[in-house]
């Protein structure tokens, strides 16, 4: 019963955010640096130096508000400087002047900075100072981790273990093998992941929320597959495969939309991979998506333990005399019982208010850093008789979607 719960849950979640609109991008946060040159220029594709960068490109998977994020700024004056989101993460990749690949920014082996929780908000300036180059890494002078990004241990531990999924996502730069940055045309393939699990029973009042043991938790997932803006698949004409040398009997498509024309992508999917009825997750490798019947996208996928970057975000009703829910507040603690500052982890949560028959009643606004992340007040109050479930969704600074239930 639980496992038909979640798909539907997952694909109501799904249907949700693709209609999502969120305020226009701003661009408050800067960053920042200096490429000294040292006059060493080598010609070739795969064998670059430091003197080759001319551009530099910052990618950003999907967050509250924004969509699929490239932007790409000239190195001038041997310095350079790009706007980057609240509220998400982002890699740096530096590119020569015909846009091929060099290397990324890596700061103590982290190939992205999380951009949750930063010292002056949205006006935080990020000065990497004076970069070096070794191997393909761009490394700076100054480390922001701890000084203008402002992180934990648990949450870096966090990153530590899904770098390597940031960094298959940030390398997938032309995944139609035509020798072209795929961003350049809007063909760019994005994949995240989407977990759901049930926790327990709510809290009300006096009374918590039960506590919750992650080692007996069942944890859901699907793929999800976002493509560029001119990607325009006829229908549902999606069929992924893989892993390479490996591939699984019984990838689904779950649910897909075509996006409006004028929209930063052109589709948004969601793939299952079945074992009779229960979801199982993706595991590394090579997979390519066919559209049409005629286009093959190949791409990198790192998948991770969804419980690295899991949070467990517990509710708490407040019930009045008439019994009805006013408001509700919000817990997060990782799966071993440690709290966290959710800004750390995630850009945004939604409380889901849903009845027997999966009618979601009311759906909260985003919550995010500057809403706030721990409460949320109904306009009007609402009949606690007519709740049977909560969902609670967040999105984490990576793109991935989480679904917490709770009856």
């Amino acid at each position: 019963m639980k496992s038909k719960l979640f798909i539907s849950l997952l694909l109501l979640f799904a249907l949700l955010l693709s209609c999502e609109n969120g305020p226009e991008p701003h661009s408050g946060v800067l960053i920042k640096g200096n490429i000294p040159k040292k006059g060493n220029i080598v010609n070739g594709v795969d064998s670059f130096s430091i003197d080759d960068i001319s551009k530099v490109l910052l990618f950003s998977p999907p967050s509250y508000g924004h969509g699929l994020v490239f932007r790409v700024v000239n190195v001038q004056d041997g310095g350079f400087q790009i706007d980057a989101n609240l509220g998400t993460a982002v890699a740096l990749i530096f590119l020569t002047s015909n846009y091929e690949y060099v290397g990324n920014l890596n700061v103590n082996d982290f190939n992205l900075l999380p951009l949750g929780n930063l010292s002056a908000g949205e006006n935080t300036i990020i000065d990497l100072a004076s970069l070096t180059m070794v191997g393909n890494h761009i490394i700076p002078s100054h480390d922001p981790f701890g000084n203008e990004i402002i992180i934990s241990q648990a949450a870096l531990q966090s990153f530590q273990e899904v770098d390597a999924y940031f960094e298959s996502l940030s390398k997938n730069m032309d995944t139609d093998n035509d020798g072209f940055m795929d961003f350049l045309n809007h063909e760019e393939i994005i994949l995240t992941s989407k977990f759901g699990l049930y926790v327990g029973h709510w809290g009300v009042n006096a009374t918590p929320p039960d506590d919750f043991d992650s080692s007996s938790f069942d944890i859901k997932s699907q793929l999800t597959v976002i493509g560029g803006s001119n990607i325009n698949p006829v229908g549902s004409a999606l069929i992924l495969s893989g892993p390479a040398g490996n591939p699984y009997p019984n990838i689904e498509l779950s649910w897909m939309a075509n996006v409006p024309s004028g929209a930063d992508f052109g589709f948004n999917a969601l793939f299952s991979n079945l074992n009779g009825t229960d979801l199982m997750p993706f595991e590394d490798g090579i997979y390519t998506l066919n559209v049409n019947g005629t286009t093959n996208y190949t791409f990198q996928f790192s998948n991770f333990d969804a419980s690295t970057n899991l949070v467990i975000i517990s509710p708490t009703l407040a019930v009045n005399g008439s019994n009805q829910i006013t408001s509700v507040l919000l817990d997060y603690k990782l799966p071993n019982g440690a709290s966290i500052d959710p800004s750390m982890l995630m850009s945004c949560v939604m409380i889901q208010m849903n009845d027997s028959n999966f009618y979601q009643f009311h759906d909260s606004p985003w919550l995010t850093t500057e809403t706030g992340f721990y409460q949320y007040t109904f306009p009007d109050p609402v009949n606690l008789s007519q709740l049977h479930h909560i969902t609670i969704a967040y999105k984490d600074l990576l793109g991935n979607d989480y679904l917490i239930l709770w009856d």
